[in-house]
């Protein structure tokens, strides 16, 4: 019942609903979040998420971390909660936690747990996301972001 657009200028997650059949333009919620760096873009384009199993804690090998509620994009590239190192909540990244509304990951879009999850809980199989750049907005990224911590 959702489309999903990454705004990768601005560092949001904008779900929509449909108003209409087709015609996903009723803003839902928006999350803060953080993409790609320079050096390892999230990429650009229309994706639709594909049936992979969902579960809470997630080891990616290759960057020794832990995240929760990864949601498959394409490839190697996910939507996924702040970094943990072992598979225990008192072990997240302040740094993850710190940079969230700044391009840090290495291409996936980390979130805010309890956002992602509810991405996790209602994006099914099929939802259409959009990443794109779109015009700066600087208010809308500060009214996003979490407090300091």
């Amino acid at each position: 019942p959702y489309a999903v657009k990454v705004d990768r200028t601005n560092q949001i997650i904008t779900i929509f609903s449909a108003s209409s059949a087709g015609v996903y333009n009723v803003i839902e919620k928006q999350f803060i979040c953080s993409t790609g760096t320079s050096k390892n873009k999230t990429p650009e384009g229309v994706f639709t998420l594909p049936d992979t199993t969902r579960k809470e804690w997630r080891y990616f090998k290759t960057y020794n971390t832990y995240v929760r509620y990864a949601v498959h994009i394409e490839g190697n590239y996910f939507f996924h909660s702040l970094l943990y190192s072992r598979p225990h909540l008192s072990t997240m990244s302040r740094t993850s936690y710190r940079k969230l509304g700044t391009p840090a990951s290495h291409g996936c879009i980390r979130m805010l747990d309890e956002d992602v999850k509810w991405m996790a809980e209602n994006c099914a199989a099929g939802t259409k996301v959009f990443i794109m750049d779109c015009q700066k907005n600087s208010e809308l990224n500060k009214s996003l972001r979490p407090p300091k911590k």
